[in-house]
Protein backbone atom coordinates (compact mmCIF):
# COMPACT_ATOMS: atom_id res chain seq x y z
CA UNK A 1 0.00 0.00 0.00
CA UNK A 2 1.38 3.45 -0.87
CA UNK A 3 2.56 5.65 1.97
CA UNK A 4 0.90 9.06 2.35
CA UNK A 5 2.37 12.51 2.10
CA UNK A 6 2.47 14.50 5.30
CA UNK A 7 1.64 18.09 6.00
CA UNK A 8 4.53 20.50 6.41
CA UNK A 9 4.84 22.08 9.86
CA UNK A 10 7.42 24.80 9.25
CA UNK A 11 7.54 27.60 8.53
CA UNK A 12 4.04 28.41 9.77
CA UNK A 13 3.57 31.19 7.22
CA UNK A 14 5.40 32.89 4.40
CA UNK A 15 4.89 35.75 2.00
CA UNK A 16 5.28 35.32 -1.76
CA UNK A 17 4.73 38.21 -4.17
CA UNK A 18 3.20 40.22 -1.33
CA UNK A 19 0.61 37.54 -0.51
CA UNK A 20 0.42 35.55 2.73
CA UNK A 21 0.40 31.74 2.59
CA UNK A 22 0.53 28.80 4.96
CA UNK A 23 2.61 25.82 3.74
CA UNK A 24 0.62 22.59 3.66
CA UNK A 25 2.85 20.18 1.83
CA UNK A 26 6.42 20.03 0.57
CA UNK A 27 7.75 16.85 -0.98
CA UNK A 28 10.19 15.98 -3.77
CA UNK A 29 8.23 14.95 -6.84
CA UNK A 30 10.42 11.87 -7.04
CA UNK A 31 8.93 10.64 -3.74
CA UNK A 32 5.45 10.71 -5.25
CA UNK A 33 6.72 8.65 -8.18
CA UNK A 34 8.70 6.05 -6.23
CA UNK A 35 7.97 2.34 -6.23
CA UNK A 36 5.85 1.87 -4.23
CA UNK A 37 4.69 5.46 -4.68
CA UNK A 38 3.86 7.90 -1.93
CA UNK A 39 0.15 8.75 -2.01
CA UNK A 40 -0.66 12.44 -2.53
CA UNK A 41 -2.91 13.12 0.44
CA UNK A 42 -4.64 16.17 1.88
CA UNK A 43 -6.16 14.33 4.85
CA UNK A 44 -4.18 16.51 7.25
CA UNK A 45 -5.06 19.70 5.41
CA UNK A 46 -7.67 21.85 7.15
CA UNK A 47 -10.89 22.10 5.13
CA UNK A 48 -12.43 25.26 3.69
CA UNK A 49 -9.31 27.02 2.45
CA UNK A 50 -7.88 28.00 -0.90
CA UNK A 51 -4.94 25.81 -1.98
CA UNK A 52 -2.40 26.46 -4.71
CA UNK A 53 0.72 24.84 -6.10
CA UNK A 54 3.83 27.01 -6.10
CA UNK A 55 5.09 26.79 -9.68
CA UNK A 56 8.84 27.69 -9.54
CA UNK A 57 9.89 24.70 -7.38
CA UNK A 58 8.12 22.32 -9.79
CA UNK A 59 10.00 23.45 -12.90
CA UNK A 60 13.54 22.97 -11.60
CA UNK A 61 15.85 20.04 -12.49
CA UNK A 62 14.87 18.43 -9.16
CA UNK A 63 11.19 19.39 -8.88
CA UNK A 64 9.53 19.78 -5.50
CA UNK A 65 5.78 19.85 -5.06
CA UNK A 66 4.84 22.62 -2.65
CA UNK A 67 1.19 23.16 -1.77
CA UNK A 68 0.15 26.39 -0.07
CA UNK A 69 -3.08 27.53 1.56
CA UNK A 70 -4.41 31.06 1.71
CA UNK A 71 -7.52 32.83 2.96
CA UNK A 72 -7.94 34.91 -0.19
CA UNK A 73 -7.26 34.54 -3.91
CA UNK A 74 -3.58 35.15 -4.68
CA UNK A 75 -2.23 37.27 -7.54
CA UNK A 76 -1.01 35.85 -10.85
CA UNK A 77 -2.25 32.29 -10.80
CA UNK A 78 -3.31 29.96 -13.60
CA UNK A 79 -6.28 27.59 -13.38
CA UNK A 80 -6.54 24.37 -15.35
CA UNK A 81 -9.58 23.12 -17.27
CA UNK A 82 -9.72 19.52 -18.47
CA UNK A 83 -12.07 16.50 -18.63
CA UNK A 84 -11.43 13.68 -16.18
CA UNK A 85 -12.83 10.58 -17.87
CA UNK A 86 -12.95 8.62 -21.14
CA UNK A 87 -9.38 9.49 -22.09
CA UNK A 88 -6.26 7.43 -22.79
CA UNK A 89 -4.29 6.43 -19.71
CA UNK A 90 -1.94 9.25 -18.70
CA UNK A 91 1.76 8.84 -19.44
CA UNK A 92 3.71 7.22 -16.64
CA UNK A 93 4.92 7.89 -14.05
CA UNK A 94 1.79 9.15 -12.34
CA UNK A 95 0.85 10.79 -9.06
CA UNK A 96 -1.71 8.72 -7.14
CA UNK A 97 -4.19 10.86 -5.22
CA UNK A 98 -5.93 10.01 -1.94
CA UNK A 99 -9.62 9.32 -2.58
CA UNK A 100 -9.35 8.79 -6.36
CA UNK A 101 -9.34 5.63 -8.41
CA UNK A 102 -5.85 4.83 -9.77
CA UNK A 103 -7.20 5.43 -13.30
CA UNK A 104 -7.66 9.07 -12.28
CA UNK A 105 -4.02 9.46 -11.26
CA UNK A 106 -2.14 12.48 -12.61
CA UNK A 107 0.66 12.40 -15.14
CA UNK A 108 3.74 13.97 -13.56
CA UNK A 109 5.09 15.07 -16.94
CA UNK A 110 1.79 16.78 -17.83
CA UNK A 111 1.75 18.56 -14.47
CA UNK A 112 5.25 19.92 -15.04
CA UNK A 113 4.32 20.83 -18.62
CA UNK A 114 1.30 22.85 -17.48
CA UNK A 115 3.35 24.55 -14.77
CA UNK A 116 5.99 25.56 -17.31
CA UNK A 117 3.37 26.99 -19.68
CA UNK A 118 1.65 28.85 -16.84
CA UNK A 119 4.95 30.27 -15.66
CA UNK A 120 5.68 31.54 -19.17
CA UNK A 121 2.34 33.37 -18.98
CA UNK A 122 3.54 35.23 -15.87
CA UNK A 123 1.87 32.99 -13.28
CA UNK A 124 3.57 31.96 -10.03
CA UNK A 125 0.81 29.68 -8.75
CA UNK A 126 -1.36 26.94 -10.24
CA UNK A 127 -4.83 25.74 -9.28
CA UNK A 128 -6.25 22.39 -10.37
CA UNK A 129 -9.08 20.50 -8.73
CA UNK A 130 -7.34 17.12 -8.39
CA UNK A 131 -4.53 18.58 -6.27
CA UNK A 132 -6.17 21.61 -4.65
CA UNK A 133 -9.52 20.15 -3.53
CA UNK A 134 -9.63 17.29 -1.06
CA UNK A 135 -10.84 14.17 -2.87
CA UNK A 136 -11.25 11.85 0.14
CA UNK A 137 -14.71 10.82 1.36
CA UNK A 138 -14.26 12.79 4.56
CA UNK A 139 -14.25 15.99 2.52
CA UNK A 140 -17.76 15.49 1.11
CA UNK A 141 -19.37 17.50 3.93
CA UNK A 142 -16.48 19.79 4.82
CA UNK A 143 -14.08 20.82 2.09
CA UNK A 144 -15.91 20.11 -1.17
CA UNK A 145 -19.08 22.16 -0.48
CA UNK A 146 -16.90 25.13 0.46
CA UNK A 147 -14.79 24.75 -2.70
CA UNK A 148 -17.80 24.28 -4.99
CA UNK A 149 -19.37 27.54 -3.80
CA UNK A 150 -16.12 29.36 -4.64
CA UNK A 151 -15.24 27.57 -7.87
CA UNK A 152 -16.65 30.32 -10.07
CA UNK A 153 -14.59 32.93 -8.19
CA UNK A 154 -11.43 30.82 -8.56
CA UNK A 155 -11.79 30.76 -12.34
CA UNK A 156 -12.97 34.35 -12.56
CA UNK A 157 -9.90 35.48 -10.60
CA UNK A 158 -7.21 33.60 -12.51
CA UNK A 159 -4.80 35.41 -14.79
CA UNK A 160 -5.21 32.71 -17.43
CA UNK A 161 -7.17 29.49 -17.72
CA UNK A 162 -5.26 26.77 -19.55
CA UNK A 163 -7.47 24.21 -21.29
CA UNK A 164 -6.23 20.67 -21.88
CA UNK A 165 -9.23 19.48 -23.94
CA UNK A 166 -7.84 15.95 -24.23
CA UNK A 167 -7.42 15.66 -20.47
CA UNK A 168 -4.22 15.52 -18.44
CA UNK A 169 -2.85 12.66 -20.51
CA UNK A 170 -2.38 14.12 -23.96
CA UNK A 171 -2.74 17.18 -26.16
CA UNK A 172 -5.11 16.56 -29.10
CA UNK A 173 -4.38 17.42 -32.72
CA UNK A 174 -6.59 19.78 -34.72
CA UNK A 175 -8.68 16.90 -36.00
CA UNK A 176 -8.87 15.17 -32.62
CA UNK A 177 -12.12 14.59 -30.79
CA UNK A 178 -12.38 15.43 -27.09
CA UNK A 179 -15.10 15.49 -24.43
CA UNK A 180 -14.17 18.88 -22.98
CA UNK A 181 -17.15 20.79 -24.38
CA UNK A 182 -19.54 18.03 -23.25
CA UNK A 183 -18.78 18.28 -19.52
CA UNK A 184 -20.77 20.46 -17.11
CA UNK A 185 -17.92 21.90 -15.06
CA UNK A 186 -16.00 23.14 -18.10
CA UNK A 187 -18.79 25.62 -18.90
CA UNK A 188 -17.86 28.04 -16.11
CA UNK A 189 -14.19 27.30 -16.81
CA UNK A 190 -14.77 28.63 -20.33
CA UNK A 191 -16.88 31.67 -19.41
CA UNK A 192 -15.64 32.91 -16.02
CA UNK A 193 -11.92 33.66 -16.74
CA UNK A 194 -10.73 36.79 -18.49
CA UNK A 195 -8.33 34.83 -20.69
CA UNK A 196 -8.80 31.21 -21.82
CA UNK A 197 -6.09 29.44 -23.83
CA UNK A 198 -6.30 25.99 -25.40
CA UNK A 199 -3.33 23.64 -25.75
CA UNK A 200 -3.02 21.26 -28.69
CA UNK A 201 -0.48 19.45 -30.83
CA UNK A 202 1.32 21.89 -33.13
CA UNK A 203 4.50 21.82 -35.19
CA UNK A 204 6.38 24.40 -37.23
CA UNK A 205 6.60 27.48 -35.05
CA UNK A 206 4.09 30.28 -34.48
CA UNK A 207 1.25 30.53 -36.97
CA UNK A 208 -2.50 30.28 -37.10
CA UNK A 209 -5.72 29.06 -38.67
CA UNK A 210 -7.10 31.08 -41.57
CA UNK A 211 -10.73 31.15 -42.69
CA UNK A 212 -12.75 34.34 -43.03
CA UNK A 213 -11.20 35.18 -39.67
CA UNK A 214 -7.80 34.31 -38.20
CA UNK A 215 -6.97 32.33 -35.07
CA UNK A 216 -3.41 32.89 -33.87
CA UNK A 217 -1.52 29.84 -32.57
CA UNK A 218 1.63 30.30 -30.48
CA UNK A 219 4.06 27.42 -30.30
CA UNK A 220 4.95 27.11 -26.62
CA UNK A 221 7.43 24.29 -27.21
CA UNK A 222 8.14 21.92 -30.10
CA UNK A 223 5.01 19.86 -30.63
CA UNK A 224 2.67 22.02 -28.52
CA UNK A 225 0.71 25.11 -29.53
CA UNK A 226 -1.59 27.46 -27.63
CA UNK A 227 -4.59 29.31 -29.08
CA UNK A 228 -7.40 31.51 -27.70
CA UNK A 229 -10.56 29.54 -26.98
CA UNK A 230 -12.82 31.83 -28.98
CA UNK A 231 -10.63 31.62 -32.07
CA UNK A 232 -10.63 27.82 -32.00
CA UNK A 233 -14.39 27.71 -31.46
CA UNK A 234 -14.96 29.92 -34.49
CA UNK A 235 -12.60 27.80 -36.57
CA UNK A 236 -14.56 24.70 -35.48
CA UNK A 237 -17.65 26.02 -37.26
CA UNK A 238 -15.94 26.12 -40.64
CA UNK A 239 -15.87 23.09 -42.91
CA UNK A 240 -12.15 23.66 -43.41
CA UNK A 241 -9.38 26.08 -42.50
CA UNK A 242 -5.88 26.77 -43.80
CA UNK A 243 -2.95 26.19 -41.47
CA UNK A 244 -0.41 28.99 -41.75
CA UNK A 245 3.08 28.85 -40.22
CA UNK A 246 5.75 31.51 -39.85
CA UNK A 247 8.76 30.73 -42.04
CA UNK A 248 11.67 33.13 -41.68
CA UNK A 249 9.39 36.08 -41.12
CA UNK A 250 6.82 35.20 -43.79
CA UNK A 251 3.68 33.11 -43.58
CA UNK A 252 3.83 29.85 -45.48
CA UNK A 253 0.83 27.63 -46.12
CA UNK A 254 1.38 24.32 -44.34
CA UNK A 255 -1.93 22.67 -45.06
CA UNK A 256 -5.37 23.17 -46.56
CA UNK A 257 -8.68 21.50 -45.93
CA UNK A 258 -8.05 20.99 -42.20
CA UNK A 259 -11.14 20.47 -40.05
CA UNK A 260 -10.85 21.67 -36.47
CA UNK A 261 -12.55 18.89 -34.55
CA UNK A 262 -11.33 19.48 -30.99
CA UNK A 263 -14.74 20.69 -29.79
CA UNK A 264 -17.07 18.82 -32.12
CA UNK A 265 -17.14 15.41 -30.44
CA UNK A 266 -18.68 12.37 -32.08
CA UNK A 267 -20.92 13.12 -35.06
CA UNK A 268 -19.31 16.53 -35.61
CA UNK A 269 -22.36 18.37 -34.26
CA UNK A 270 -21.70 22.09 -33.93
CA UNK A 271 -24.52 23.08 -31.59
CA UNK A 272 -22.47 23.06 -28.37
CA UNK A 273 -19.89 25.28 -30.09
CA UNK A 274 -22.59 27.67 -31.34
CA UNK A 275 -24.16 27.93 -27.89
CA UNK A 276 -20.83 28.63 -26.17
CA UNK A 277 -19.96 31.36 -28.66
CA UNK A 278 -23.39 32.87 -28.09
CA UNK A 279 -22.81 32.91 -24.33
CA UNK A 280 -19.46 34.65 -24.85
CA UNK A 281 -21.15 37.36 -26.91
CA UNK A 282 -24.12 37.94 -24.60
CA UNK A 283 -22.25 38.34 -21.31
CA UNK A 284 -23.80 41.16 -19.29
CA UNK A 285 -26.87 41.59 -21.52
CA UNK A 286 -30.34 40.14 -22.02
CA UNK A 287 -30.01 36.63 -23.36
CA UNK A 288 -26.98 35.73 -21.23
CA UNK A 289 -28.95 33.39 -18.97
CA UNK A 290 -30.68 31.79 -21.94
CA UNK A 291 -27.30 31.15 -23.58
CA UNK A 292 -25.88 29.66 -20.37
CA UNK A 293 -28.92 27.39 -20.01
CA UNK A 294 -28.62 26.25 -23.62
CA UNK A 295 -24.93 25.41 -23.13
CA UNK A 296 -25.73 23.56 -19.92
CA UNK A 297 -28.42 21.21 -21.22
CA UNK A 298 -26.07 19.84 -23.89
CA UNK A 299 -23.56 18.78 -21.20
CA UNK A 300 -23.47 16.10 -18.55
CA UNK A 301 -21.87 15.42 -15.19
CA UNK A 302 -21.05 12.38 -13.08
CA UNK A 303 -23.67 13.64 -10.62
CA UNK A 304 -26.78 15.45 -11.92
CA UNK A 305 -26.65 17.98 -9.10
CA UNK A 306 -23.30 19.18 -10.47
CA UNK A 307 -25.15 20.61 -13.48
CA UNK A 308 -26.66 23.09 -11.01
CA UNK A 309 -23.62 23.64 -8.79
CA UNK A 310 -21.37 24.23 -11.82
CA UNK A 311 -23.62 26.92 -13.32
CA UNK A 312 -24.92 28.87 -10.33
CA UNK A 313 -21.91 31.20 -10.28
CA UNK A 314 -22.43 32.06 -13.95
CA UNK A 315 -26.06 32.86 -13.15
CA UNK A 316 -25.11 35.02 -10.19
CA UNK A 317 -26.86 33.00 -7.48
CA UNK A 318 -25.94 30.50 -4.76
CA UNK A 319 -27.86 27.38 -3.81
CA UNK A 320 -26.98 24.46 -1.59
CA UNK A 321 -28.32 21.01 -0.87
CA UNK A 322 -29.25 21.58 2.76
CA UNK A 323 -32.52 19.86 3.53
CA UNK A 324 -32.48 18.18 0.13
CA UNK A 325 -29.46 15.91 -0.06
CA UNK A 326 -29.64 12.44 1.45
CA UNK A 327 -26.68 10.53 2.88
CA UNK A 328 -25.95 8.77 -0.43
CA UNK A 329 -26.34 11.77 -2.69
CA UNK A 330 -29.20 13.19 -4.74
CA UNK A 331 -31.88 11.13 -6.43
CA UNK A 332 -33.80 12.54 -9.42
CA UNK A 333 -36.54 14.09 -7.32
CA UNK A 334 -34.01 15.77 -5.05
CA UNK A 335 -32.20 17.14 -8.09
CA UNK A 336 -35.51 18.61 -9.27
CA UNK A 337 -35.94 20.28 -5.87
CA UNK A 338 -32.46 21.74 -6.16
CA UNK A 339 -33.26 22.98 -9.67
CA UNK A 340 -36.41 24.67 -8.34
CA UNK A 341 -34.30 26.42 -5.69
CA UNK A 342 -32.08 27.76 -8.46
CA UNK A 343 -35.06 29.05 -10.45
CA UNK A 344 -36.57 30.69 -7.36
CA UNK A 345 -33.29 32.47 -6.66
CA UNK A 346 -33.18 33.75 -10.25
CA UNK A 347 -36.76 34.99 -9.95
CA UNK A 348 -35.96 36.63 -6.61
CA UNK A 349 -33.21 38.57 -8.40
CA UNK A 350 -35.76 39.80 -10.91
CA UNK A 351 -34.58 37.61 -13.79
CA UNK A 352 -36.83 36.53 -16.63
CA UNK A 353 -37.74 32.89 -17.28
CA UNK A 354 -35.05 32.47 -19.91
CA UNK A 355 -34.99 28.70 -19.30
CA UNK A 356 -38.24 28.23 -21.26
CA UNK A 357 -38.11 26.62 -24.70
CA UNK A 358 -34.39 25.87 -24.67
CA UNK A 359 -34.82 22.86 -26.96
CA UNK A 360 -38.33 23.04 -28.48
CA UNK A 361 -37.83 19.69 -30.18
CA UNK A 362 -37.70 17.88 -26.80
CA UNK A 363 -40.83 16.83 -24.93
CA UNK A 364 -41.27 18.69 -21.62
CA UNK A 365 -40.39 16.62 -18.56
CA UNK A 366 -43.31 14.67 -17.14
CA UNK A 367 -44.31 16.06 -13.77
CA UNK A 368 -42.11 19.14 -14.17
CA UNK A 369 -43.16 20.55 -17.53
CA UNK A 370 -42.17 24.15 -16.70
CA UNK A 371 -38.61 23.24 -15.71
CA UNK A 372 -35.67 23.24 -18.11
CA UNK A 373 -34.56 19.79 -19.32
CA UNK A 374 -31.78 18.51 -17.08
CA UNK A 375 -29.58 15.79 -18.61
CA UNK A 376 -29.08 12.39 -17.02
CA UNK A 377 -25.89 11.75 -15.10
CA UNK A 378 -22.97 10.39 -17.12
CA UNK A 379 -19.23 9.94 -16.70
CA UNK A 380 -18.61 10.73 -20.36
CA UNK A 381 -20.12 12.57 -23.29
CA UNK A 382 -22.83 15.18 -23.56
CA UNK A 383 -26.38 15.52 -22.25
CA UNK A 384 -29.06 12.85 -22.70
CA UNK A 385 -32.70 12.70 -21.60
CA UNK A 386 -35.14 9.82 -21.55
CA UNK A 387 -38.07 10.08 -23.96
CA UNK A 388 -41.63 8.82 -23.60
CA UNK A 389 -40.69 5.40 -24.98
CA UNK A 390 -37.85 4.97 -22.48
CA UNK A 391 -35.13 5.56 -25.05
CA UNK A 392 -32.17 7.87 -24.42
CA UNK A 393 -32.10 10.94 -26.64
CA UNK A 394 -29.00 13.09 -27.05
CA UNK A 395 -29.95 16.73 -26.60
CA UNK A 396 -27.10 18.06 -28.74
CA UNK A 397 -28.07 15.86 -31.69
CA UNK A 398 -31.68 17.05 -31.49
CA UNK A 399 -31.16 20.79 -31.09
CA UNK A 400 -32.00 21.48 -34.74
CA UNK A 401 -34.54 18.72 -35.27
CA UNK A 402 -36.96 21.14 -36.94
CA UNK A 403 -34.46 22.89 -39.17
CA UNK A 404 -34.61 26.45 -37.83
CA UNK A 405 -31.24 26.94 -36.15
CA UNK A 406 -32.56 25.85 -32.75
CA UNK A 407 -29.23 26.42 -30.98
CA UNK A 408 -28.33 29.65 -32.77
CA UNK A 409 -30.72 31.96 -30.94
CA UNK A 410 -31.65 33.36 -27.58
CA UNK A 411 -35.07 34.07 -26.05
CA UNK A 412 -35.95 37.76 -26.04
CA UNK A 413 -38.76 39.15 -23.84
CA UNK A 414 -39.20 35.99 -21.78
CA UNK A 415 -41.89 36.40 -19.09
CA UNK A 416 -41.35 37.16 -15.44
CA UNK A 417 -43.37 35.31 -12.83
CA UNK A 418 -43.30 33.20 -9.68
CA UNK A 419 -42.21 29.63 -9.04
CA UNK A 420 -43.56 27.50 -6.17
CA UNK A 421 -41.75 24.71 -4.35
CA UNK A 422 -43.15 22.13 -6.78
CA UNK A 423 -41.64 23.91 -9.77
CA UNK A 424 -44.95 25.28 -11.07
CA UNK A 425 -44.42 28.60 -12.86
CA UNK A 426 -47.08 31.33 -12.75
CA UNK A 427 -46.93 34.16 -15.30
CA UNK A 428 -49.07 36.39 -17.53
CA UNK A 429 -48.76 36.41 -21.30
CA UNK A 430 -50.72 36.77 -24.51
CA UNK A 431 -52.56 33.58 -25.43
CA UNK A 432 -55.16 32.13 -27.78
CA UNK A 433 -57.38 29.02 -27.45
CA UNK A 434 -56.17 26.01 -29.43
CA UNK A 435 -56.83 22.30 -29.73
CA UNK A 436 -54.79 19.42 -31.05
CA UNK A 437 -55.88 18.67 -34.59
CA UNK A 438 -57.53 15.40 -35.62
CA UNK A 439 -55.05 15.46 -38.50
CA UNK A 440 -52.52 12.72 -37.62
CA UNK A 441 -49.95 13.86 -40.15
CA UNK A 442 -46.45 14.32 -38.71
CA UNK A 443 -45.05 17.56 -40.05
CA UNK A 444 -41.27 17.63 -40.47
CA UNK A 445 -40.99 21.42 -40.65
CA UNK A 446 -42.91 24.49 -39.53
CA UNK A 447 -46.23 25.61 -40.93
CA UNK A 448 -45.97 29.30 -41.73
CA UNK A 449 -48.91 31.48 -40.76
CA UNK A 450 -48.98 33.20 -44.16
CA UNK A 451 -49.94 29.86 -45.73
CA UNK A 452 -51.95 28.29 -42.90
CA UNK A 453 -52.79 31.14 -40.53
CA UNK A 454 -54.82 29.03 -38.09
CA UNK A 455 -52.45 26.10 -37.61
CA UNK A 456 -49.36 25.45 -35.47
CA UNK A 457 -47.01 22.47 -35.20
CA UNK A 458 -45.85 21.00 -31.89
CA UNK A 459 -42.07 20.83 -32.30
CA UNK A 460 -41.68 17.67 -30.21
CA UNK A 461 -44.60 15.59 -31.56
CA UNK A 462 -44.74 17.14 -35.07
CA UNK A 463 -48.54 17.14 -34.81
CA UNK A 464 -50.76 20.04 -35.83
CA UNK A 465 -52.69 22.25 -33.41
CA UNK A 466 -55.54 24.50 -34.62
CA UNK A 467 -56.09 28.07 -33.42
CA UNK A 468 -59.62 28.73 -32.11
CA UNK A 469 -60.02 32.52 -32.00
CA UNK A 470 -62.85 33.56 -29.71
CA UNK A 471 -63.70 30.04 -28.57
CA UNK A 472 -65.13 29.59 -25.05
CA UNK A 473 -64.83 26.81 -22.48
CA UNK A 474 -61.54 25.63 -23.94
CA UNK A 475 -58.90 23.63 -22.12
CA UNK A 476 -55.84 24.35 -24.26
CA UNK A 477 -53.95 27.52 -25.19
CA UNK A 478 -50.97 28.68 -27.21
CA UNK A 479 -49.08 31.09 -24.94
CA UNK A 480 -46.39 33.54 -26.04
CA UNK A 481 -43.17 33.00 -24.05
CA UNK A 482 -40.79 35.18 -26.08
CA UNK A 483 -39.14 36.01 -29.38
CA UNK A 484 -36.27 34.30 -31.15
CA UNK A 485 -33.25 36.58 -31.51
CA UNK A 486 -30.41 35.13 -33.57
CA UNK A 487 -26.84 35.23 -32.31
CA UNK A 488 -24.67 37.64 -34.29
CA UNK A 489 -21.25 36.04 -34.69
CA UNK A 490 -18.88 37.80 -37.05
CA UNK A 491 -17.83 34.75 -39.08
CA UNK A 492 -21.40 34.35 -40.39
CA UNK A 493 -23.73 36.72 -42.18
CA UNK A 494 -27.15 37.78 -40.88
CA UNK A 495 -29.84 35.16 -41.41
CA UNK A 496 -33.56 35.74 -41.89
CA UNK A 497 -35.94 33.50 -39.97
CA UNK A 498 -39.71 33.76 -40.58
CA UNK A 499 -40.62 31.90 -37.36
CA UNK A 500 -39.67 34.15 -34.47
CA UNK A 501 -42.48 33.89 -31.88
CA UNK A 502 -42.06 31.02 -29.42
CA UNK A 503 -45.34 29.57 -28.15
CA UNK A 504 -45.98 27.15 -25.30
CA UNK A 505 -48.88 24.75 -25.91
CA UNK A 506 -50.63 24.13 -22.59
CA UNK A 507 -53.51 21.89 -21.48
CA UNK A 508 -55.61 22.67 -18.41
CA UNK A 509 -55.52 20.03 -15.66
CA UNK A 510 -57.85 19.32 -12.77
CA UNK A 511 -57.58 22.20 -10.29
CA UNK A 512 -56.97 24.87 -12.92
CA UNK A 513 -53.21 24.50 -13.43
CA UNK A 514 -51.80 23.78 -16.88
CA UNK A 515 -49.37 21.21 -18.27
CA UNK A 516 -46.85 22.18 -20.93
CA UNK A 517 -47.44 19.88 -23.92
CA UNK A 518 -44.63 21.29 -26.05
CA UNK A 519 -43.61 24.33 -28.05
CA UNK A 520 -44.54 25.76 -31.43
CA UNK A 521 -43.27 28.60 -33.60
CA UNK A 522 -45.28 31.41 -35.11
CA UNK A 523 -44.40 34.41 -37.23
CA UNK A 524 -43.59 37.76 -35.66
CA UNK A 525 -47.19 39.10 -35.91
CA UNK A 526 -49.13 36.01 -34.87
CA UNK A 527 -50.09 37.28 -31.39
CA UNK A 528 -51.10 40.82 -32.37
CA UNK A 529 -54.79 40.44 -31.46
CA UNK A 530 -54.44 37.87 -28.69
CA UNK A 531 -55.45 38.76 -25.13
CA UNK A 532 -53.36 38.42 -21.98
CA UNK A 533 -54.12 35.67 -19.48
CA UNK A 534 -52.52 34.24 -16.32
CA UNK A 535 -51.22 30.67 -16.35
CA UNK A 536 -49.74 28.34 -13.74
CA UNK A 537 -47.76 25.70 -15.62
CA UNK A 538 -46.33 22.51 -14.15
CA UNK A 539 -47.31 18.87 -13.80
Amino acid sequence: MPASTSTSTSPTSLTISGHSFTPLLSTPLSALLSNPPTLYSLLSSPPATYRYLHIPPLITPNPTLILLSTATLPPSYAALSYPWSALPSPPTPTIQIEGLDPKDSLSASMLIEMCSIAHAQGCEFLWMDKLCVRQDKGAEKTDKPWQVKRMFGIYEGCKVCLVAPGGMGRFPGLRGRTTWIDRAWTLQEALAPRDVRVLLQWEGGDGGLQHNSFCEVEQVRPGVGMAPLRGLLEASLKSEVRVLLEDRGADSEAGTGERVGVFLGEGETQFAVMALLGAMDLRGSEGWLNAVWRCLIMRSAKFREDLIFSSMGLMGVKVDGKGVKEENGFDDEQVSKLLVRLLKELIRKGEKAEWLGLAPGLRPAKGHSALPPLPLKSNVGGGFVENKKGNYVEIKANMDANGTMDSWWWLKDAPKGECNDDGDFTFRAKAVPVKESSDKTEYTGYILQRDTPRRLVNCSTHRAWDILDGAKDVKSYAVVVGKKELYTIGIFGTMVDPTTTLLMLVDEQDGGAFCNSGYAWGDENIAGEWTEKEFTVGG
